[in-house]
């Protein structure tokens, strides 16, 4: 003698969005001593939409780990900028690779290799006339420039490197033809440092006002030439710029014309980066995948366009399924222009450090937190290295199936208690109860899963009494599963021992 207690549930009413089903019975189902109960699964039915790759599954990221080096400035020594290097061994005529350019209009010529691009402004230029002589060999002071102490008269040196220039003292000379001084006559080479070829500012150098003076005389109709015999004058600055302008000013000489600006040159220190080989903190980068429904096409589509950034190109092969990766990084310098500047005092009389460089490696690593990852790439190992362009290719096919099995549990105490060894797959996992029943989840996305318990099966329950229960709802990898719609039909059954 039995008696059956039905219940027809529908998951939506009360429990839409949860991995469970909680069912109140309005008057307990009580056994004596003499009676036991049983729970029986007759019928459930659910709807195949939960998404393949999401939060849940925690399958829906890629970490990528770049383990950077570091690089520090150090200053190499003194060097000298050659400027006379753009010109032929005639020291007139340009190299082959040097670019000279005339605006006649603003008075302006320009000369121009990789390393340097000089700028002459003198509003007496002449395309192809008064060319800039290379006033920049030390020593010789053959050739000469006319005109040079204008105001408007100036040179600009700009570095085309990443690099500024660190100039640390100059030398020029200027040429006298000889002819009757009357009073003393006197020169100032002013220097301008500037970052973007806009502002500039004064850069302070050691000694009087001015440089050298021409004291008065009677006419010798012979050359006479003042430079600072090889000593450089030293700058104050140790602020590197980018851009310097140079002009030259005297004392309120009323006629220049008997002057010749016949050298310039400048002493730089110049500073390079060493390699730093202590290991350096890792560099985590997290991507997220958008939760949803992926086809093998769309989810290789949507990682490369996330990888493109960091140049990881992914394939699959369609005979195997297996994924691969190629490593594609191109690593551009890392430094900007003002990175390279040295760390001054608040007076730029000084150099207190170097910046520090960070270059990110050119290599990565994939890392994989769950088994769940793990599954869908069809990786064995918790990470994988990315070389530049060596091809990895996976260990497995990739699994983009959502779940293969849905796990119903009860809250109910079985007298014999289910055994399961079901791997957890990822941090959200957990244990899992009495399984009621599994059931296979191979129909295609957003279709009903329909299941019979034709064989009738029955748990013997070590309860007594039942006033409510719990269905729980876990894929064959202990992760809840999170059911928007469902329909279970169970039975309690009372019967006599």
């Amino acid at each position: 003698m039995s008696e059956t207690y039905s219940f027809y549930i529908d998951k939506a009413k009360n429990n839409k969005n949860s991995n469970h089903i909680d069912v109140i019975i309005p008057y307990p189902i009580i056994a004596n001593n003499k009676e036991k109960l049983s729970i029986k699964m007759i019928d459930f039915k659910y709807l195949n939409n939960v998404y393949n790759i999401s939060s849940q599954l925690q399958n829906n990221t890629i970490t990528l780990e770049n383990t950077p080096t570091i690089s520090t400035g150090y200053i190499t020594g003194q060097t000298l900028i050659e400027f006379f290097s753009f010109f032929k061994e005639d020291l007139i005529t340009l190299k082959d690779d040097v670019i000279t350019n005339y605006i006649t209009s603003q008075g302006i010529q320009t000369i121009e290799n990789e390393s340097y691009k000089i700028t002459y402004k003198d509003p007496n230029i002449i395309a192809g006339t008064n060319a800039i002589k290379n006033i920049f060999k030390t020593y010789d002071f053959d050739r000469g420039i006319d005109n040079f102490t204008f105001p408007e008269n100036e040179f600009i040196f700009q570095s085309k490197t990443q690099k500024d220039y660190l100039f640390i003292g100059f030398n020029y000379a200027i040429t006298h033809n000889g002819a009757e001084i009357q009073g003393n006559q006197s020169f100032d080479f002013k220097t301008y440092g500037s970052d973007d070829g806009v502002n500039y500012v004064l850069v302070d150098k050691y000694g009087g006002l001015y440089d050298f003076t021409f004291f008065f005389s009677e006419a010798t109709n012979q050359d006479n030439t003042l430079n600072m015999n090889g000593n450089y004058r030293p700058y104050k600055n140790y602020k590197s710029y980018k851009y310097y302008k140079i002009n030259i000013t005297n004392n309120n000489i009323a006629d220049v014309s008997n002057y010749k600006l016949t050298n310039i040159s400048f002493q730089t220190y110049t500073y390079e980066y060493f390699f730093n080989p202590e290991p350096q903190p890792s560099i985590i980068t997290i991507i997220t995948i958008p939760d949803g429904f992926y086809k093998s096409s769309t989810f290789i589509k949507t990682i490369n366009d996330l990888l493109e950034p960091y140049f990881l190109v992914a394939t699959l092969n369609t005979l195997n399924n297996k994924l691969s990766i190629l490593n594609n990084n191109i690593v551009a310098p890392s430094d900007a222009q003002n990175n390279y500047k040295p760390v001054t005092t608040p007076s730029n009389e000084g150099i207190i450090s170097f910046p520090i460089s960070l270059n990110p490696s050119i290599n990565y690593k994939m890392l994989f937190q769950n088994d769940n990852i793990k599954t869908t790439y069809g990786i064995d190992n918790d990470d994988i290295s990315l070389e530049k362009d060596i091809l990895y290719i996976a260990d497995n096919n990739i699994n983009l199936t959502n779940f293969s099995k849905l796990i119903i549990t009860t809250s109910l105490n079985f007298h014999n208690k289910t055994h399961n060894e079901i791997v957890q797959g990822s941090d959200n996992a957990t244990g899992i109860g009495n399984i009621l029943t599994c059931i296979d989840n191979d129909e295609v996305p957003f279709s009903y899963i329909k299941y019979t318990n034709h064989e009738m099966i029955q748990h013997k329950l070590g309860n007594k009494m039942i006033s409510n229960i719990r269905f729980s709802f876990y894929n064959e990898r202990s992760n809840e599963v999170h059911l928007s719609d469902a329909f279970i039909h169970f039975q309690i059954v009372r019967s006599k021992k």
